[in-house]
């Protein structure tokens, strides 16, 4: 299947660009670039921020809550940040949390799972389960409706 015009002529300009390939730039680098592209967005107010800390398999990640404005229990979103499981985080992930918190009034649970090449797959994959069953046990106290729960996020997420 071609790709339509416009992506190709994209494509073309961008390798005109002389870029250096994602995985040719320094970790660190990357994700400071990143962070950069998809800044906090604290202006988007949400009833509550906190986190909390789930354990996993050798350790512990860390989850952010954002729970909506309105009577509880309301049902739950467990979400995971994009970012080829490499370079998103929390922060990257901040402002699609809180809109998707205050939009759908859903407690909205980020992951921040273990990322590549610290850590190998499948191991971003477990934290997300792990965060997954910690979320719904404990729903009572995070406000959340256990009989509904989903999971969504973007990207590698």
């Amino acid at each position: 299947m071609p790709l339509l015009p416009e992506y190709a002529r994209y494509l073309r300009e961008l390798a005109s660009l002389g870029s250096p390939q994602i995985w040719e730039v320094p970790l660190e680098h990357a994700r400071a670039t990143y962070r950069q592209m998809r800044p906090r967005n604290s202006g988007l107010a949400v009833s509550d921020v906190r986190e909390c800390s789930v354990p996993v398999q050798g350790d512990d990640i860390t989850v952010r809550v954002y729970t909506p404005n309105g009577e509880l229990p309301q049902p739950a979103l467990v979400y995971c940040h994009g970012g080829g499981w490499v370079i998103g985080d929390l922060d990257t992930a901040d402002t699609p949390c809180r809109f998707l918190c205050r939009e759908s009034q859903s407690v909205v649970v980020s992951v921040a799972y273990r990322r590549a090449p610290e850590h190998r797959f499948p191991v971003a994959a477990e934290d997300a389960y792990a965060a997954l069953l910690w979320t719904v046990a404990h729903a009572e106290e995070l406000g959340i409706d256990r009989k509904r729960v989903a999971v969504a996020g973007d990207s590698a997420g």
